[in-house]
C-alpha cells in the first residue's frame, strides 16, 4: 500500500482519528485500524466523494463506542461544530478531513447509534504502487487489520 502523501501526515491523521475514537469507548471497547487498496468507481464518486474514480489507499479507524446520529454525521466536519462540552478538549477528526481533501482524497463516516463509528480516509494511490500491485478495477482487497483495546 502506498499513497502519494507524506508518511508523517498520514500518521498524524490516523493518530487524530484514534484519539477521537478512544473517548466513546470508555473503559471497555475496541479500537480497530484497517488498511486496504480500493477502487472507487464512477457511481461512488458521483454520489459521495466528488473525486476522480480510480485506485485509492483506504485507512479506516473504527470504535465500538456509542455511535453517532445522522444529524451529527452531517455536521461532523464543520469548523465550529462539536458534541463535546465546553472545555472538554478539541475535536481531533477535523484535521484528518483537511488532510484528506488537500491530498486529493476523500473521508467518510459510517456510524450506528449504540454500535460504534468508522471513519474511512481514501488517498489516491501512487502510479508506482498501482503498477507494483498489479491492481485493476476489482475494488478493495482484504484489509490488513490491527485491533487494540481502547484505553
Amino acid at each position: 500500500m502506498e499513497s502519494r502523501d507524506r508518511p508523517d501526515q498520514l500518521e498524524n491523521a490516523i493518530l487524530n482519528l484514534a484519539v477521537n475514537a478512544r473517548a466513546p469507548c470508555r473503559r471497555a471497547g475496541r479500537l480497530t485500524i484497517e488498511t486496504a487498496n480500493c477502487h472507487l468507481d464512477e457511481h461512488y464518486v458521483e454520489q459521495r466523494a466528488r473525486n476522480r474514480a480510480g485506485q485509492y489507499v483506504m485507512v479506516a479507524v473504527s470504535d465500538s463506542g456509542k455511535g453517532m446520529t445522522e444529524d451529527v454525521i452531517v455536521h461532523a466536519f464543520e469548523p465550529f461544530f462539536t458534541t463535546k462540552p465546553v472545555g472538554a478538549g478539541r475535536d481531533w477528526a477535523k484535521p484528518s478531513y483537511g488532510f484528506a481533501k488537500q491530498s486529493g482524497g476523500h473521508i467518510r463516516i459510517y456510524s450506528e447509534v449504540g454500535e460504534g463509528t468508522t471513519v474511512k480516509l481514501y488517498f489516491p494511490r501512487s502510479r508506482r504502487a498501482r503498477r507494483h500491485a498489479g491492481l485493476g478495477r476489482e475494488g478493495c482487497r482484504r484489509p490488513a487489520e490491527t485491533q487494540a483495546p481502547a484505553q
